[in-house]
């Protein structure tokens, strides 16, 4: 929001499993860094509409989403809550390591494990390289790349 120091994101909702499920969208104003995690309290204090649970893992130092209006995900049943940015990139930490900026778009998205398909990460640092990285050829041992310097003598 222009003038207020809040940021301005869009949180949707959606079920890939289920086509009679209501998608979800609200623009929040919050602080600029603030958690998705944080995120989803103030979508759940501002709208009686929009629900969530999540479980705190200390060894992920992060919630993991397991329900969002009413829809829980299930071991037994291979459902999961992922959640990505308007790319469609999935984050590569938890609700509660992701901070949101004015303009970002969060996407939640139920899914079964079977519909998971490998993904670049998102890393907010450094270019974008192909994901997976692709293998360079093969250097035989003993066959590396010679460099030659001033110091070559010096450690001979």
């Amino acid at each position: 929001m222009a003038g207020t120091g809040l940021a301005t994101v869009t949180l949707k909702v959606i079920n890939d499993l289920d086509p009679k499920f209501q998608p979800y969208q609200a623009f929040m104003s919050v602080p600029p860094r603030s958690s998705v995690y944080t995120l989803l309290l103030q979508a759940s204090a501002d709208d009686p509409d929009f629900t969530f649970q999540a479980e705190y893992y200390d060894s992920l130092s992060s919630h993991n989403i397991t329900s969002i209006n009413g829809v829980t995900a299930s071991v037994k049943d291979e459902t999961y809550w992922s959640f990505e940015n308007k790319e469609k990139e999935k984050f590569d930490r938890g609700v509660d390591l992701i901070g949101v900026f004015d303009g970002d778009v969060i996407v939640f998205c139920f899914k079964h494990y079977s519909d998971e398909r490998p993904r670049r990460p998102v890393h907010p640092i450094g270019p974008r390289l192909p994901w997976p990285i692709p293998p360079g050829p093969a250097i035989p041992p003993g066959r590396g790349p010679v460099r030659k310097s001033p110091f070559d003598a010096f450690f001979r």
